[in-house]
């Protein structure tokens, strides 16, 4: 496949380290999938781009540690309790269920819109935002400005997150 062929398949799976375009066997110009294990990575390729779903590698690239759980207040137990019906895990330690925030909306009436694992790794395939997905199970911070107390989902920005 040529390389920018490849680019443009990729598209935003170039944040996992496998489908960067410097870690392929590049050859005249072209990406080269010479192993069973590069074929595999092919087979994960255009699956995302037929598809639209994200590889397990991706999503697993996400995932929120459980320090970072805490720190939010996340209940993890709790939310995993009130999903329902949940079928899983697969091989690759991901359950599926429906999206609390798809759900929420009238959507995801097939129940697949979620997957989940363990370790902390959360993704709808719909595309919703990790707060919404947990909505109802983290503290919501207060931010206190000029007196005034303000409720709801802000994001810190990275040196605040690293200084808390």
């Amino acid at each position: 496949m040529h390389w920018r062929d490849y680019l443009e398949i990729a598209g935003s799976l170039r944040k996992d380290p496998r489908f960067v375009l410097a870690n392929q066997d590049l050859e005249n110009g072209y990406v080269k999938f010479r192993s069973e294990k590069r074929l595999l990575l092919l087979r994960d390729l255009l699956e995302y781009h037929n598809t639209g779903r994200l590889p397990v590698s991706t999503i697993k690239l996400d995932a929120v540690s459980a320090a970072k759980r805490a720190k939010i207040g996340f209940d993890m137990e709790a939310w995993i309790a009130s999903l329902g019906q949940v079928r899983g895990p697969d091989t690759n330690g991901f359950y599926t269920g429906q999206c609390p925030s798809c759900a929420s909306k009238g959507g995801d009436t097939d129940r697949n819109h979620l997957a989940y694992t363990d370790d902390g790794a959360i993704h709808c395939f719909a595309g919703c935002n990790y707060y919404a997905i947990i909505d109802g199970f983290y503290q919501k911070p207060t931010l206190t400005v000029d007196g005034v107390s303000i409720e709801g989902t802000y994001v810190l920005h990275p040196a605040e997150e690293e200084g808390a």
